[in-house]
């Protein structure tokens, strides 16, 4: 190779070396569990009780400050009648995530993304599907392990969706506040 060309490969290393969080990536793994603080729209005047409950798994990609990540996730509804019958969303969606840094290891992070939903009973009949979006925002504290590293991260998610069936549709939003686990595979 000729030193001309070696001189091209100057400003490459130059960037690499001032934003070494962009030429590094991570894969993750991700599970939470949570509450359901807040319903809106139909859900709202379907859904009460404090018994509501979520769940998230999923897999992520990270570059720098932006990550990338799909994942199923959930929440249990109890409806206002008498005879309480447990119903239940359960969406496979995809959003992107942006990190900000606060101090040290500890970072906040705002994310949006797209979901595909199925709403039914207990007995995992789906009355209802549609798609819709999401908006959160969190905290992540992350360490390192011996292999690897891994975050605790606190997260409140806000998926909005029209969800369609035969008989009638069903419009509003669920919020959840997560708290879960990260570890980079």
């Amino acid at each position: 190779m000729r030193p001309s060309h070696l001189l091209a490969l100057v400003p490459l290393a130059a960037t690499m070396l001032a934003a070494p969080s962009l030429a590094h990536a991570d894969t993750y793994v991700l599970a939470g569990i949570g509450k359901v603080p807040d319903v809106g729209g139909d859900f709202d005047k379907l859904f009460g009780g404090e018994d509501r409950s979520s769940a998230k798994l999923g897999v992520g990609y990270r570059f720098g400050k932006i990550a990338i990540e799909g994942s199923v996730f959930g929440a249990n509804l109890t409806n206002r009648n008498a005879q309480p019958i447990e119903y239940g969303t359960t969406s496979m969606g995809a959003e992107v995530k942006y990190f900000i840094p606060i101090t040290g290891n500890l970072e906040g992070a705002v994310h949006g993304g797209l979901h595909k939903t199925w709403f039914g009973t207990e007995r995992g009949a789906s009355t209802h599907d549609g798609t819709g979006t999401l908006l959160g925002l969190g905290l992540q504290y992350g360490f390192r392990l011996p292999i690897g590293s891994a975050a605790v991260w606190l997260d409140y998610t806000r998926q909005g969706m029209k969800l369609q069936s035969q008989s009638y549709d069903i419009s509003g939003s669920v919020g959840t506040m997560m708290l879960g686990l990260s570890i980079g595979i």
